[in-house]
């Protein structure tokens, strides 16, 4: 009895000191696509019917490369996570990263880095991770935006014009991911200029490891010469157990060992699936990722399929059939696929952005927004919650019992599951004051 009595009492610590920690929050939205796989999925349901809460409009995105150049459309609008009741909202205009109120759209804090914040945030137990153009790792505090440490991604403070201001010389284009209380993050985007790829443990920003020797690889090039150019980070970056997934521009993603740092693969002037393929996104479901609609092998990066994978779920892939259908699928090892369900939708949807529950949320024609049930196998897919925001969806994050649709104007829709009157949060623009003699 007394023993019994003794785990009782641990069990009820245990459990308070969950509840009184405020980041752990089952519905945030942590990371870009949800986690550090970037799987786009969240099991926590939003209400069947949404109503819009609040609008904020923020300045015209800038993004770093133009259109023609697609492969590299990281920062095209705005990125944001949750954790809580804090909407973290990067900002390649203003060089800060701003916390919103998640209920109000109400501006709690902001702080400011040295050059642009490109890429979603990561929180993570109270904290928020970012990287700047300016090349630095920053940690603050989610709370109120206190920096509790930064870490330099290059070997120096050179300075290059960058995009109408002065940036890092390595600005870090490696997006932050989190695994296993370890943050990883990579600088430098000319491999002859060198790369660094670090990992850091995230409490006190102590290096674990860094790699550092694949910008310069003497390897085979895409045109079929071999030449002086290896991995160049930018983009987002992958983590698995035993690996770290790191996109290379407009080049194919290069494989780490995520303990170790060291390399496995980079496989530069692969041409299968499409000359050139490669680009700034990832993610990772089991034993593949996903690269600008191409399938590889987690284990030695070699393509085995041309795949569409929009959410990757614990129990299948929901993608795009080549016909215009929403399918759901499961990879199979020599690179086909066993499909589960394959469904049109009405009206047509053009981008699955999220998983939530049972729903998917996607975008469509003039800033369409809608919930789509997902069928059970040999079903029909069906919109059950439709809405229209002004302009082009960008992306799309849900936590908090709310939806947050971002748009490539540069505007966040807040929508809940309760009846609100709006509110609207207009974008001021503010005269800089007069330079001092």
């Amino acid at each position: 009895m007394k023993r019994h009595k003794k785990l009782l009492k641990v069990a009820l610590v245990c459990l308070a000191a969950f509840c009184a920690a405020p980041w752990l929050h089952a519905g945030d939205w942590p990371m870009w696509r949800h986690d550090a796989a970037h799987s786009a999925y969240t099991p926590d349901s939003l209400a069947a019917k949404l109503h819009l809460q609040w609008v904020r409009k923020l300045p015209r995105p800038m993004p770093a490369w133009p259109p023609e150049q697609y492969k590299l459309q990281f920062d095209v609008s705005y990125e944001p996570v949750v954790a809580g009741k804090v909407l973290l909202v990067p900002s390649m205009v203003t060089d800060s990263v701003t916390a919103y109120d998640t209920e109000t759209g109400d501006q709690k804090w902001r702080f400011y880095c040295e050059g642009p914040v490109r890429f979603a945030p990561v929180a993570w137990q109270g904290k928020a991770y970012f990287v700047s153009d300016d090349g630095w790792l920053y940690c603050t505090r989610i709370a109120d935006g206190a920096l509790l440490w930064k870490f330099r991604g290059g070997p120096g403070d050179r300075k290059v014009l960058g995009n109408d201001r002065l940036i890092s010389t390595w600005p870090a284009r490696g997006a932050p991911v989190i695994y296993d209380g370890v943050i990883y993050f990579a600088a430098g985007i000319w491999p002859f200029m060198g790369t660094f790829i670090h990992a850091l443990d995230a409490e006190t920003g102590d290096v674990v490891w860094t790699n550092s020797a694949t910008g310069p690889m003497f390897i085979r090039q895409p045109h079929d010469e071999p030449a002086f150019s290896g991995v160049a980070p930018q983009g987002y970056i992958a983590a698995t157990a035993d690996t770290l997934v790191v996109t290379g521009g407009r080049a194919r993603p290069a494989g780490f060992d995520r303990k170790t740092g060291e390399f496995r693969y980079f496989k530069h002037d692969d041409k299968a699936y499409g000359k050139f393929r490669g680009g700034c996104d990832i993610a990772v479901w089991r034993n593949w990722f996903f690269n600008f609609e191409v399938m590889y092998r987690l284990a030695d990066g070699v393509a085995t399929a041309a795949a569409s994978a929009a959410v990757l779920a614990p129990e299948a892939i929901v993608g795009f059939h080549q016909d215009g259908a929403i399918m759901g699928y499961i990879p199979q090892e020599k690179g086909n696929a066993r499909g589960l369900w394959k469904s049109a939708v009405e009206p047509a949807v053009e981008k699955i952005h999220l998983q939530a529950g049972p729903r998917l949320y996607a975008s469509g024609p003039n800033g369409r927004v809608a919930a789509i049930d997902v069928p059970i196998p040999g079903g029909q897919a069906e919109v059950s919650w439709q809405a229209r925001v002004e302009g082009t969806v960008f992306t799309m994050l849900s936590a908090d019992d709310k939806l947050f649709v971002v748009t490539t104007s540069g505007a966040i829709y807040c929508f809940g599951p309760e009846p609100a009157r709006p509110r609207y949060h207009e974008l001021i623009l503010t005269a800089l004051p007069p330079a001092t003699p």
